[in-house]
């Protein structure tokens, strides 16, 4: 008798195993999925970040060429003030 309801509790603990093992491989299962969706999202953001470090890069070269211009536009003043 006792050994009985031993393998019954065995039993009833295999298939409660086997439930959750499914359920488990189930979510692995949609997880995957869900990944596999998001993957026109994150390259379309990976090409704007590369879009906008280039946009970037030419807002740096064009304040650089403002800056050596406000460089040169002191000396310029500096020269005129000098000769008045």
């Amino acid at each position: 008798m006792n050994n009985s309801s031993y393998y019954e509790d065995r039993l009833a603990d295999v298939i409660r195993c086997e439930t959750e093992l499914t359920e488990i491989s189930q979510m692995a299962a949609h997880l995957a999925e869900l990944v596999h969706d998001q993957a026109p999202t994150l390259e379309g953001i990976y090409e704007n970040v590369n879009v906008a470090n280039l946009h970037l890069d030419g807002v740096i070269a064009n304040l650089q060429k403002y800056l050596a211009r406000m460089g040169s536009n002191e000396w310029l003043m500096i020269k005129v003030f000098s000769l008045i």
